[in-house]
């Protein structure tokens, strides 16, 4: 049988996920957890194989929690479901140890063929998510932008305003302007659709 634990602080999507999981043959789960630092301290004990990690809101405090977890089981794998849209922390995502990665509004019929595939060792990886993978992988090495000055560059190509980027990387409005500049200067342009152009274009982001 194979050992699944749920986390997610959601009781009903918690109890849609376990329902799921005990009607597919071969799995038993082994732990359901509606607050991450319970599961953080209790989740070693049950031993999982797989940790179904939900996540409603995606920031760096989430990648905290799954680096926690996956320090507590280091073997287990993790199917995460959190939002796609800061290509980011998908990244450190991957990094920390996701292995299977879903949109936290996946529909319940892929949500339920992800569930069956765990008994063939099958953890789904959503195309957003590949979409962020391999541009990643194909990036040009040669990039005159520093990896932070890349970071910010990536969130506004997505929209985020100087406020979402700052509090998401953890720096200020003001230090946000300043990359800014010098991204505008680097790249020899005056405005941020220029940027964001020249930088695909030169596969910088």
């Amino acid at each position: 049988m194979l050992r699944v634990a749920i986390i997610d602080s959601s009781d009903n999507c918690r109890e849609i996920t376990n329902v799921i999981c005990e009607a597919v043959n071969g799995i038993s789960v082994v732990g359901s957890y509606g607050d991450y630092r319970t599961a953080i301290r209790k989740v070693a004990a049950t031993n999982p194989e797989v940790m179904i990690i939900k996540f409603g809101d995606f920031r760096f405090d989430e990648i905290v929690i799954i680096s926690s977890l996956k320090k507590a089981v280091p073997d287990s794998r993790v199917l995460l479901l959190a939002p796609v849209d800061d290509n980011r922390l998908i990244l450190q995502a991957i990094k920390v140890g996701v292995t299977g990665y879903l949109p936290v509004s996946v529909e319940l019929p892929e949500f339920t063929r992800a569930i069956k595939g765990l008994v063939n060792d099958e953890l789904p990886i959503c195309n957003e998510v590949l979409e962020v993978i391999i541009n990643h992988l194909n990036r040009n090495p040669s990039s005159p932008l520093t990896k932070r000055e890349m970071q910010v560059l990536d969130e506004m190509a997505h929209g985020k305003s100087y406020n979402y980027i700052a509090e998401s990387l953890q720096i200020g409005t003001e230090t946000v302007k300043t990359h800014v500049k010098h991204i505008y200067d680097k790249l020899q342009v005056n405005n941020k659709d220029d940027a964001i152009r020249t930088a695909r274009e030169q596969r910088f982001i």
